[in-house]
């Protein structure tokens, strides 16, 4: 069974939302804004199309199930949605549980 999220990426001026069909329960996601840290710029330079991008190059290794999307309420079977944003000079993750609730950061 797949679980489905769509993480954005929000600075002060743009967002960008990516869709995950696969293995999107926090755990993984949480590895994966982690890994993309590498490939973007180094933090407290934070910008949401670089950081996006960072994230779809370690979330489809070696998998075809990412993509870009509009945002979160363009999907209606999702089980997560997750916002990234910079908070204080490190990033802040909210999470959305769509069976239960949850805003929290990881």
């Amino acid at each position: 069974m797949s679980t489905r999220c769509v993480v954005t990426f929000k600075d002060e001026t743009q967002s960008f939302s990516v869709y995950k069909h696969y293995e999107g329960y926090p755990n993984n996601i949480k590895f994966l804004v982690a890994d993309a840290e590498k490939f973007a710029w180094e933090l407290p330079r934070f910008k949401a199309g670089d950081f996006a991008a960072a994230f779809i190059k370690v979330a489809k290794a070696g998998r075809n199930d990412v993509s870009l999307t509009a945002s979160a309420e363009a999907h209606g079977d999702l089980s997560y949605s997750y916002v990234v944003t910079l908070t204080d000079g490190e990033l802040y993750v909210e999470v959305k549980n769509y069976n239960d609730y949850v805003d929290t950061d990881f």
